[in-house]
C-alpha cells in the first residue's frame, strides 16, 4: 500500500519551488510499516522509517492498549487492566519519585491494595511484555 502526497504551491522570489521538491509514502521494504521519502531540490533523497520508540501517535497507541485504573480515586483496592496487552512489570511510585511497590504481573490485569498508603497522588508505571512503558496517575483518598 502506498500514498502519494501533493505539495501545496510555494512561491519564493517568484519561483515555484514546489516543482523542485517531492515526497512519496510507501512500504518499500515490505516490513508492514510506511516509509517517507523526500526528494530535495538540490539533489538527494531522504528516507524516514517507522520507529517503534517514536512518540508520534502516542495517544492513539495508548488508546489501543487501553490501560485503565479503577476506581480512581481509590481508597482500597485498585484494578489495573489493558485491552489484551500483557503487563510484565508494575511499579507504584510516589509523586516524589520513590518506588513504593514493584511486582511482576505477566497478565492483562492485576490488583493493588492501596488501603495502607497515605492519601495523595501516585504514579502507576506499567511495562508491557512488548517493552512499552506507560504511566498513569492515581489518587488515593
Amino acid at each position: 500500500s502506498h500514498h502519494c502526497l501533493n505539495l501545496l504551491p510555494n512561491q519564493y522570489l517568484g519561483i515555484n519551488v514546489e516543482a523542485y521538491s517531492a515526497c512519496w509514502v510507501t512500504d518499500l521494504d515490505n516490513d508492514g510499516n510506511l516509509d517517507l521519502y523526500l526528494g530535495q531540490d538540490l539533489g538527494g533523497i531522504y528516507r524516514y522509517e517507522h520507529d517503534s520508540s517514536s512518540t508520534i501517535g502516542l495517544h492513539e497507541y495508548e488508546a489501543a492498549i487501553g490501560l485503565t485504573l479503577y476506581p480512581n480515586p481509590v481508597s482500597g483496592t485498585l484494578t489495573i487492566s489493558t485491552n489484551d496487552f500483557l503487563i510484565k512489570h508494575l511499579e507504584l511510585i510516589s509523586f516524589a519519585g520513590a518506588v513504593i511497590r514493584a511486582e511482576e504481573v505477566n497478565a492483562t490485569s492485576t490488583e493493588l491494595d492501596l488501603s495502607d498508603l497515605p492519601n495523595g497522588v501516585y504514579l502507576i508505571k506499567s511495562e508491557l511484555v512488548t517493552g512499552q512503558i506507560l504511566y498513569k496517575r492515581v489518587v488515593k483518598h
